[in-house]
């Protein structure tokens, strides 16, 4: 018989035992996810989650994959500042409380004046919006707190399983467990919200700190915090297209809204919500053998890739799709940091 899964517990640790350590974002993700062991479970739990949610509620999702499944699911400007607060404090990232909103948003207006004052706010079109500068900050690698994912659910699973070469130039072996996640755009999308849709051409950041009348402060849009929204891009550069790209944005989690588990009242802290995540996401089970239910909102469901299938899977996808590292990164940035994986990254 196979062992009881044991159960997390907050500040406690798991079950019977007594732990003080911070919540890893792998905790989180096991009391929700499912496995795909193979080519069969990646179809089977992409399909089934299409049709069961399709019999319910209309909605779409995106996706996002990413080759180990005990990450977070963070933004790059997330972990800078993480990683910064923490070496200016000479600490381990387990003891660094991760960034609040207010921090996030004081390093990216930095950031966006920064890039103005280089001249990257304008180009031969005009200038571009808030936005726009963001992604175009995010596909050349500076920090955003824009996250990548996909429409296409197939292209996640390609990230997830995306072959990776050690410092000497050669494949290294598949020892990670991947992730995919699926999370739902209904109602968050802003492309099609009457009042949101002109954040695409805002040359102002749309979410904003400001000061009440009673001498507080706010932040605009009232929900920031507590819903993630999406942004599809018009496909015009040729790595947004390929990838068919798309775009999660959100503050930072700051109230106790956020599933731990599936039992009921078993919420997570503001700060563990930010250990997991840098976005508001809200977990949930997709099987309803095991407690899954169709949520209100902008649900996330996840599924855990084990290092053993990445192989077949990853042939399965450039053979069936013609998914490869040139089709999904067709570009000059892509090219200088994808484009050599056969030379050496680091000296002998």
């Amino acid at each position: 018989m196979a062992a009881k899964p044991r159960q997390w517990h907050a500040h406690r640790g798991y079950a019977g035992h007594v732990s003080a350590h911070p919540l890893q974002p792998s905790e989180l993700y096991e009391a929700f996810d499912d496995t795909i062991r193979n080519v069969e479970d990646l179809y089977n739990a992409i399909q089934g989650l299409e049709k069961w949610i399709a019999r319910a509620k209309p909605g779409s999702f995106v996706w996002r994959g990413v080759g180990d499944a005990s990450h977070a699911f963070n933004s790059s400007l997330f972990r800078r500042v993480w990683w910064t607060n923490a070496r200016r404090k000479k600490q381990s990232l387990d003891d660094t409380p991760p960034p609040t909103e207010g921090e996030l948003y004081e390093s990216e207006t930095r950031i966006l004046a920064d890039a103005h004052r280089w001249g990257l706010h304008d180009t031969d079109r005009g200038r571009l919006s808030v936005l726009r500068q963001l992604a175009a900050l995010q596909h050349n690698h500076a920090p955003t707190r824009l996250i990548d994912v996909s429409l296409n659910p197939y292209i996640a699973a390609w990230f997830a399983v995306e072959q990776d070469y050690d410092p000497s130039g050669d494949p290294a072996a598949d020892s990670e467990d991947g992730r995919i996640f699926a999370i739902g755009t209904r109602d968050r999308l802003i492309n099609e919200d009457s009042e949101e849709r002109s954040w695409e051409d805002n040359l102002r950041r749309p979410w904003r700190k400001e000061r009440t009348k009673k001498g507080g402060t706010r932040w605009t849009p009232e929900d920031w915090r507590q819903n993630t929204r999406v942004w599809i891009p018009a496909p015009a550069e040729r790595r947004i297209a390929a990838q068919h790209g798309a775009f999660l944005l959100g503050g930072a989690p700051s109230v106790k809204q956020f599933p731990r588990s599936t039992h009921r009242n078993d919420w997570l802290s503001a700060e563990d919500a930010r250990r997991a995540t840098s976005v508001p996401l809200r977990f949930h089970k997709l099987d309803p053998k095991r407690g899954g239910v169709v949520a209100e909102g902008s649900p996330v469901y996840t599924w855990r890739i084990e290092a053993a299938a990445k192989a077949s899977i990853r042939e399965h996808l450039e053979t069936r799709f013609g998914y490869g590292t040139s089709r999904i990164y067709p570009d000059y940035p892509g090219f200088g940091k994808f484009g050599t994986p056969w030379l050496a990254t680091d000296p002998p």
